[in-house]
């Protein structure tokens, strides 16, 4: 670049150069954190309670590594993946057994007690440090509307890098080339995708507890109570049990039989894509786990066929209970098909004989997902959109002086 075509930069040019920059920087620590996370078993975890606390207080993002069980010590502070429910990250307290595997117990730091049963395991995930705080900066960039805007912005500095201009106002118009600039799109190309993979790979929708929220439908004769986190449920992962857990109270004026089913709204599930678990307690459930021994009133099931109609209340029947009882349902929904975008709204319905209530619509369990395959979609469609801009235009101005 000359000194002339310095000195005719505007300042919207140098800010939009800036800007490629900072995306090819950004994009450059996301492909690094990539292939942390996949070449190397480093990734990044989030805490949502306190149960860590003072140690890794609520909001914090810890990296985490993948170790066998053979070196696993008292003391460190480990993530543990449990079937059927989410991972829990807790300090060791003791550890026993020999071979490949271990049993070890936890505890977390704020929690007056070990966890209520040891945990078998042949590999974990040990936490080498974390930031207070960033974990709300990771659920901000993997919101929608941020991660929309984000390829907005970037499939315009695409376009407006690669964009024709005139070095010389007088002249005809050519395509300016500047090194510099279309190094630092290529990057920022690469940058958007890389975000989008770490953002989904790297840092994966579960977390080391739940944030959950609590929903209470009433009616003169039932009470539904829905626990779950919207988040997972909404943003689900391939072979990652999500639970949700909805407590089902009668109060009616006589004694009599209240049914409790399930529906499915929104898209039908498709065969293969989900599975459905359902287990009752007398009590509530704490941390997934039941005070007595639980039933089993649906075993891992196909989705599409859980979500048949076997009631005329357009419900597939799960189970019953007296009118002076309670049931608290754990709900386990599993993806088994990675990259299924099904989005079934799962329903509770409890009714007797003259009464009938479900789950309000803001506390349904949504199946889908927001996996590596969305964003990368979307990356890849905002380099190429901006691309095929800019393409379109250089070819207009390039038959403007073929004709001038």
């Amino acid at each position: 670049m000359t000194i002339a075509e310095r000195r005719r930069r505007t300042p919207a040019g140098v800010f939009g150069d800036g800007m490629l920059w900072v995306a090819s920087i950004a994009g450059a620590v996301c492909i690094v954190v990539v292939i942390l996370a996949f070449g190397f078993h480093i990734s990044l975890i989030m805490f949502k309670t306190g149960s860590m606390s003072p140690t890794i207080p609520t909001g914090s993002l810890a990296v985490v590594h993948q170790i066998p069980a053979t070196d696993i010590h008292v003391g460190d502070v480990v993530t543990v993946d449990r079937p059927g429910q989410l991972p829990v990250t807790h300090r060791v307290t003791s550890v026993a057994g020999s071979g490949s595997t271990r049993t070890i117990t936890l505890r977390g730091d704020a929690n007056p007690t070990d966890d209520i049963a040891p945990y078998v395991v042949s590999s974990v995930k040990i936490v080498w440090w974390s930031i207070p705080g960033w974990a709300r900066i990771v659920v901000w960039f993997s919101d929608p509307f941020v991660l929309g805007g984000l390829t907005v912005g970037a499939t315009a500095l695409v376009t407006w890098a690669f964009w024709p201009r005139d070095p010389d106002r007088g002249r005809r118009r050519a395509p300016c080339r500047r090194p510099g600039r279309k190094g630092a799109t290529v990057v920022t190309g690469v940058s958007v995708l890389a975000i989008a993979l770490a953002l989904t790979a790297a840092v994966p929708p579960t977390s080391a507890r739940a944030a959950e929220v609590e929903t209470v439908t009433s009616s003169a004769d039932l009470t539904l109570t829905s626990i779950g986190d919207p988040v997972l449920m909404s943003s689900m992962t391939a072979f990652s049990a999500v639970p949700w857990q909805v407590g089902v109270q009668a109060h009616p004026p006589q004694a009599g039989v209240v049914h409790i089913g399930v529906a499915a709204n929104g898209t039908p599930p498709t065969a293969g894509e989900f599975t459905l678990e359902v287990r009752a307690c007398p009590t509530r459930w704490v941390a997934g786990a039941c005070a007595t021994a639980p039933d089993e009133w649906m075993p891992a099931t196909d989705l599409a066929t859980a979500a048949v109609p076997t009631d005329p209340i357009g419900a597939h029947d799960l189970g019953s209970m007296g009118s002076d009882d309670q049931r608290w349902l754990l709900l386990l929904v599993t993806m088994t098909a990675p990259g299924a975008a099904v989005f079934a709204q799962l329903r509770l319905w409890a009714w007797g004989a003259d009464t009938a209530l479900s789950t309000t619509p803001g506390s349904l369990a949504v199946t889908g997902t927001s996996g590596w395959f969305s964003p990368a979609i979307l990356a890849f469609g905002a380099v190429a959109c901006g691309l095929l801009l800019a393409a379109i235009s250089r070819r207009r101005y390039a038959k403007a002086d073929d004709h001038g």
